[in-house]
């Protein structure tokens, strides 16, 4: 598997990448856990970015 991305834009086009696969049919069911597993590391990461921007913004205020 990659490292995880650094940056919000990278992870979402790592998820949107994984989604496509997965609709493709392209993911044998062997690496399909490991992309749902990646995918969801992937969201949590950009979940905790975006509370970090609105913590960083609500001290701002």
């Amino acid at each position: 598997m990659t490292k995880n991305p650094k940056k919000y834009s990278e992870a979402i086009a790592e998820i949107e990448s994984i989604i496509a696969s997965i609709e493709e049919g392209s993911v044998s069911i062997d690496d399909l856990t490991l992309q749902i597993k990646k995918a969801t590391e992937l969201l949590q990461l950009c979940k905790e970015k975006l509370t970090n921007i609105e913590a960083e913004l609500a001290n701002n205020q």
